[in-house]
């Protein structure tokens, strides 16, 4: 899986400065339920963003705890319907369900053309793909901290 870069950020470090300052202000009866939304808010951001052909890429958004699910379900090809993206949600609202304060949550696709389409290119040819020209999670990410932490 590659690594994605996002404006702005060279690290984690301003996203963990920012997130213990929320996190400070809430109680910690309500960590989880916030984790839970800002989770489901990117993973939603994220679907709405992603180029679409076949459909694969975007069914393989994976939510996990603790670690990133890497793995692909299915094999790309034009004549299989893929699930869309409420199957994808229902699924990542059963993942998280688990989670518990402090744990870490993850959002990832181990597609092998996952960096390409966050890229805006088009798989086997060299052009933009207008349908995600500006990435998926880079947008999604950036709308996330342009409206502040948990408001994307």
């Amino acid at each position: 899986m590659g690594r994605i870069s996002f404006p702005g950020m060279s690290n984690f470090g301003s996203f963990t400065r920012e997130v213990r300052k929320v996190g400070v202000r809430l109680p910690e009866k309500a960590i989880v339920p916030y984790h839970k939304a800002v989770h489901m808010k990117m993973l939603d951001g994220i679907l709405k963003r992603s180029a679409v052909d076949t459909g694969f890429s975007r069914s393989n958004w994976r939510s996990s705890i603790g670690a990133p699910d890497a793995a692909v379900f299915g094999t790309r090809d034009r004549k299989t319907k893929y699930p869309g993206p409420e199957s994808v949600v229902n699924e990542s609202l059963g993942v998280i369900s688990a989670l518990r304060p402090y744990e870490v949550s993850y959002l990832s696709n181990g597609t092998d053309y996952i960096l390409l389409l966050e890229n805006g290119q088009v798989p086997g040819i060299e052009k933009k793909n207008p349908q995600a020209a500006q990435g998926m999670v880079s947008v999604t990410l950036a709308n996330f901290w342009a409206a502040g932490v948990g408001s994307a």
